[in-house]
C-alpha cells in the first residue's frame, strides 16, 4: 500500500494520510534491474521504516523489563510485559507509526486494514516514554483513547489491555458513582497513564477541570469523522485543544476514520 499522490497535505491539526491497496514492494523488488530514482527511493523508505519499527520493539522490550520497578505506583497487580502486537507490520502501518510519532495524523484506512493497531502501537510508544517522564519526576500526563459508545469503551480497553506497558483504566458515564468528583481524577492521573473512554466523558472532565489539556500527551481519536459542530469530539478541538496557545502544552492527535468523504483534509474548519 502506498499513498494516494496529492491526497497527504498539512492542516492546522497535522496531517491527513489516505491509502489505497496497490500492493507492498518486497524484498524481490531490490533485486531487479533497472529501477528508477523514484522506486528505489521508495524502497530506501520503506526499509527505513522496518528498521525504525524493529528498534522500536527492542526498545520496548527493554522498557518493558525496566518498567518493573516503576509499576507499583501505577498498580498493584503483578505486572506482565504484553505481547507483541504486530511482529511484521505491512509497509503502510509502519509508515504512519512512524509519521505518527512526531506530526498529528488522521489516518484514512479501509476497515479491516489495522487501523487501531497503529493506534495501540503509538499508545504504547507514548507509554514508556510516560514511564521514564514519572520516573524523573515530571508532572502526570495520560493518553485518551476517545469512542462513541459504551460497547466500543468495553471493545478497545480489552484489546489495549494486551498491548500496553499498562492495562488502562476504561470509563463511561455509569462506570464509576464519583466519576464526577475531582479527587477522583486526582487518583486516575496518579494511577493511569492511558484511559479509554467515551469522548463526552473527557469533555465534561475538561470542561469541569477535573483534567487540563496540558495533563493530555496523545488524543486517539476512533471513527474521527464524527469530528464535526455540536460533537464531543469536536467540542475538545475547538474548546480546549486550539485554546492553548502554546502547541507544547497540547497532547499529540492520532484519528482514525474509513470515511474520508466526511473528514477531508481540513479537520479545524469541519468543527467549527
Amino acid at each position: 500500500m502506498k499513498p494516494k499522490k496529492g491526497s497527504e497535505e498539512e492542516d492546522p491539526l497535522g496531517h491527513a494520510a489516505e491509502l489505497e491497496d496497490d500492493g507492498d514492494l518486497t524484498d524481490s523488488d531490490t533485486e531487479s534491474v533497472g529501477l528508477s530514482p523514484a522506486v528505489e527511493a521508495q524502497i530506501a523508505k520503506k526499509q527505513a521504516n522496518r528498521d525504525a519499527f524493529n528498534d522500536f520493539l527492542l526498545r520496548e522490550s527493554n522498557s518493558d523489563r525496566a518498567s518493573q520497578s516503576f509499576d507499583d505506583s501505577l498498580t498493584a497487580k503483578t505486572y506482565e510485559p504484553p505481547g507483541r502486537i504486530i511482529d511484521d507490520p505491512r509497509d503502510y502501518q509502519t509508515e504512519l507509526f512512524e509519521k505518527a510519532k512526531t506530526d498529528n495524523v488522521i489516518a484514512v484506512l479501509h476497515t479491516g486494514s489495522g487501523k487501531t493497531l497503529i493506534a495501540a502501537l503509538l499508545m504504547r510508544h507514548v507509554a514508556n516514554q510516560e514511564i521514564e517522564d514519572r520516573a524523573n519526576g515530571k508532572l502526570p500526563r495520560m493518553s485518551f483513547f476517545l469512542v462513541n459508545s459504551v460497547l466500543l469503551v468495553r471493545q478497545q480497553s480489552r484489546m489495549l489491555a494486551n498491548n500496553l506497558p499498562i492495562p488502562p483504566q476504561a470509563l463511561h458515564g455509569n462506570s464509576k458513582e464519583d466519576l464526577w468528583v475531582k479527587s477522583e481524577w486526582d487518583r486516575l492521573k496518579e494511577k493511569n497513564n492511558a484511559i479509554v473512554c467515551t469522548a463526552e466523558v473527557l469533555n465534561q472532565a475538561l470542561m469541569h477541570r477535573y483534567i487540563t489539556i496540558a495533563e493530555i500527551n496523545l488524543i486517539v481519536f476512533d471513527e474521527a469523522h464524527n469530528a464535526r459542530k455540536g460533537h464531543p469530539y469536536a467540542r475538545i478541538i475547538k474548546d480546549y485543544y486550539m485554546a492553548r496557545d502554546d502547541a507544547t502544552l497540547r497532547p499529540k492527535i492520532f484519528g482514525m476514520t474509513a470515511s474520508p468523504v466526511n473528514v477531508g483534509h481540513d479537520v479545524i474548519k469541519a468543527v467549527t
